[in-house]
């Protein structure tokens, strides 16, 4: 008997218990899209950390004829990845295909 009359409170308090108001269930807000990035690469070692940004008209992803004045640069950013201080006189050799050259 003592466990019928528990089970009955216990499901009475389950009837009473509703859903509230108050928010909004509309469309969900559009997720910003993040554009203009340059391509980049990040290389590093316990020492170092190297990132590598390309900027120019290659880096944009269109065709080298739509600017052909602009050409693509590449930056190096060479830091000490323990304090993220930056390398000073540092040299850096770039080599990609038939394409060498020394930062």
């Amino acid at each position: 008997m003592k466990r019928t009359l528990i089970a009955c409170a216990l499901a009475c308090g389950a009837l009473t218990a509703g859903a509230h108001g108050g928010e909004d269930h509309g469309e969900a807000a559009a997720v910003p899209v993040q554009v203009g990035q340059a391509p980049r690469a990040v290389a590093q070692t316990d020492d170092f950390e190297l990132v590598m940004v390309l900027t120019g008209a290659h880096a944009s992803g269109e065709p080298e004829h739509d600017h052909p004045t602009v050409p693509p640069v590449l930056t190096l950013y060479l830091d000490r990845f323990a304090t993220n201080a930056p390398v000073a006189g540092a040299t850096v050799e770039v080599e990609s295909g038939a394409f060498k050259a020394v930062a």
